[in-house]
């Protein structure tokens, strides 16, 4: 846990501030890499913004100009698929941790693994 935790430092925490969108609240904990969330929903992914408030999303995804939406890797968020039409970004799926796919059991997959994988994906969204 002590090397994921240094390889997460050392590959995202250099000093500046990085934003990524997110399906809903959950990935605080990275905040300490230098990774700011902005979520697409609360902390459950049955909260659908409002036209306002999707549109005020939008406005900081561009202002930030991200060229990425994350999705989960259990859930389909159709708000995340307008966002990302609208501003023209990709998709990257992000492992929530939350439940391991019937993928991730047939791959041995680990929380160790996992991290690293979301580790990859989050150096890759916010270069």
């Amino acid at each position: 846990m002590e090397a994921l935790d240094q390889e997460l430092e050392d590959t995202l925490n250099d000093g500046s501030e990085k934003h990524i969108i997110v399906p809903h609240a959950a990935f605080g904990y990275w905040d300490k890499y230098g990774i700011e969330q902005i979520p697409i929903t609360g902390y459950t992914m049955t909260d659908e913004p409002s036209q306002r408030q999707l549109a005020g999303l939008i406005d900081t995804v561009r202002e930030y100009d991200l060229e990425y939406v994350l999705y989960e890797q259990n859930n389909t968020n159709n708000i995340s698929e307008v966002i990302q039409n609208e501003i023209g970004a990709e998709a990257e799926m992000i492992h929530n941790m939350e439940v391991r796919t019937e993928e991730d059991i047939n791959n041995d997959a680990d929380y160790i693994s996992l991290m690293q994988y979301n580790l990859d994906v989050l150096e890759k969204v916010t270069e």
